[in-house]
């Protein structure tokens, strides 16, 4: 009884508050109320949209909150190595019919591979059609923004793994390369299995499928939520075995090897492969990665187009190359063999990087493909040697200067003749309520595709030479 007083309390005060923002001021913008991880699924899903937060190896200090010299990082893993948490934590917070956000997103440092942080929740996140997600954070908050070294748990300014790898993340989720689930599991959570949740759960479990046993990793192969409004009934058993693929095909999450997880995104735009893939040869629809040896047996290497339909185009397209690896301050200092805490041993600039070999084979002829190591501005610094396989082409990156991004240019197929209108329909008057036909006679390499406007606005299914219009009135003007 005194749970659902708490309940029944909070859900008037977010009830309450709602309606003073939007009614009394106004506001026309979304509201969001508190992460769910922290408040009944139900209350927060009567608000505008649902929030979470989530951070792969959060600071913990032991005797004093916020000690600088006193804390350490509880996880030093990768989190491709993980599926227990992770992607399936906040997955398993989602509530049905609800736009879904993370606010606060982070790998935090000290932790060697957060060069993944960016492209995670930017794959699975679109696969799972979430709304948005924020990292915590960009910078100090200070004037140091040029320090030049990584300066404390959160900030990124100054990581140049995680910095770069943003742009494949963006890439992933705003333009929606990763295409969302076509399946979905979701999970009645009712008033009472709210209660029990609240209950049985902590201060950041409230909200959370994993009170009744729906697994983590079914947010690995399928959309997951919760719906307040739906009774409870039985949870599927979460999908088993050593790799999770994504019932689009597009992403793969690997473990076969214990401790060797690897992630594969295999999208028409982006292709990326991250975790254990060292000396391994990934082939992505004929992008073959093979990273050679690096410092931890672990890279993130991914393509994505910057120009161009795709990376199967044979019409042409610019691509930006990212790959990194291990990266640290200079001079930072682990407190002990743990490698868990710098205490306040943050080192000093700049930031080290890891120049991660690799070669990639190219499913393009060689004499059309191009290929420049970057400067840190983007600025081609130097040409990369291109060799012709059988396939198409071989270009091997981390032999050119100490950068972690690549431009490839690879140029339209010259054999391909450009489409073009050669003749256009003429003008015509009708009468009213008659039928009448417009078409076009088109040239060019073939398969031509077709698609007719109307002020602006294409009209759908008229997707042929020629546009039959019935029952013609003024409004086909």
């Amino acid at each position: 009884d005194w749970f659902r007083y708490l309940i029944a309390s909070e859900q008037n005060y977010w009830d309450t508050m709602y309606s003073y923002i939007k009614d009394d001021l106004g506001y026309a913008g979304i509201v969001f109320g508190t992460i769910v991880a922290n408040s009944p699924a139900g209350n927060q899903g009567r608000l505008d949209a649902v929030d979470s937060h989530f951070y792969w190896a959060h600071p913990v200090f032991p005797n004093n909150p916020w000690d600088p010299a006193d804390w350490y990082i509880n996880e030093t893993d990768t989190a491709v190595n993980s599926t227990v948490s992770h992607v399936g934590a906040f997955a398993r917070q989602r509530i049905a019919g609800k736009p879904f956000f993370n606010t606060e997103y982070q790998h935090v440092v000290p932790n060697k591979f957060s060069g993944e942080a960016p492209l995670i929740p930017a794959a699975y996140g679109a696969f799972q059609d979430w709304d948005g997600y924020w990292f915590f954070d960009y910078g100090s908050g200070a004037d140091d923004w040029d320090r030049g070294y990584i300066s404390n748990y959160f900030s990124m300014d100054t990581d140049p793994a995680r910095m770069a790898n943003v742009l494949l993340a963006a890439a992933m989720f705003r333009r929606g390369d990763v295409d969302p689930a076509r399946t979905s599991v979701t999970v009645g959570f009712d008033a009472d299995a709210q209660l029990d949740a609240t209950l049985n759960g902590s201060a950041w479990s409230v909200g959370d499928g994993s009170h009744f046993g729906l697994s983590a990793r079914h947010a690995f192969e399928t959309r997951v939520s919760l719906d307040p409004n739906a009774p409870f009934t039985s949870v599927p058993a979460g999908p088993t075995g050593d790799a999770l693929t994504a019932d689009t095909g597009q992403l793969v999450w690997e473990q076969s090897a214990p401790n060797r997880g690897v992630v594969t995104v295999d999208t028409s735009r982006t292709k990326a492969v991250f975790g254990f893939a060292e000396e391994r040869s990934v082939d992505l629809e004929g992008w073959v990665f093979t990273p050679g040896d690096t410092r931890m047996d672990w890279l993130t290497a991914g393509v994505t187009t910057v120009s161009g339909d795709s990376l199967d185009s044979a019409a042409g397209f610019r691509a930006l190359l990212i790959v990194t690896g291990e990266r640290a301050s200079t001079g930072w200092t682990w407190t002990d063999s743990a490698e868990n805490s710098l205490g306040n041993n943050w080192g000093s600039a700049p930031t080290l990087i890891e120049v991660v070999p690799l070669t990639l084979e190219v499913p393009h002829p060689a004499d059309r493909v191009s290929a420049w190591a970057l400067d840190a501005t983007g600025a081609r610094l130097a040409a990369l040697t291109i060799e012709a396989t059988s396939a198409g082409a071989q270009i091997n990156f981390g032999q050119n200067g100490d950068t972690l991004w690549y431009e490839i240019e690879v140029s339209a197929d010259p054999s391909l003749t450009a489409p073009e209108i050669i003749l256009h329909p003429g003008d015509r008057l009708v009468a009213p309520g008659a039928t009448t036909s417009l078409q076009v006679t088109a040239e060019g390499t073939a398969p031509l595709s077709y698609q007719w406007s109307h002020e602006g606005t294409p009209i759908t299914g008229a997707t042929s030479a020629t546009l039959q219009l019935l029952d013609v009135t003024a409004a086909a003007a």
